[in-house]
C-alpha cells in the first residue's frame, strides 16, 4: 500500500442534524494510520459546521469516524462534506 506523499486532507463541513426534538449530538474524527490526528468535540444542532485539516503526508490509510458523542446514538444524524484531497 503506497502512502500520501506531501498531502492534506480537508473536511469543509462536519455537523449534526437532528431530529424533531433537536437532542441529537455527534463527535467527528479523523485518524490516519491508527493515529486520531483531528477531532471536533461534541456538537449539536446549534452548532455551526466545523472544519477539519489534516497533513497526512506519510501515512497510508485516513478514515472519517462519527461518534455517538458518549451519550447514545438517539436522535443523532451527522455528516461530512467538502472532502478534499490536496498533494503537492
Amino acid at each position: 500500500m503506497s502512502s500520501f506523499h506531501r498531502c492534506t486532507v480537508s473536511w469543509s463541513w462536519a455537523s449534526c442534524f437532528t431530529s424533531f426534538f433537536a437532542k441529537g449530538s455527534a463527535a467527528f474524527q479523523i485518524w490516519a494510520d491508527g493515529k486520531l490526528v483531528a477531532q471536533t468535540g461534541v456538537l449539536t444542532h446549534a452548532d455551526p459546521p466545523q472544519q477539519l485539516t489534516v497533513d497526512v503526508t506519510g501515512d497510508s490509510l485516513v478514515k472519517l469516524v462519527v461518534t455517538d458523542a458518549a451519550d447514545g446514538n438517539l436522535n443523532d444524524s451527522a455528516d461530512w462534506a467538502g472532502a478534499q484531497v490536496t498533494c503537492g
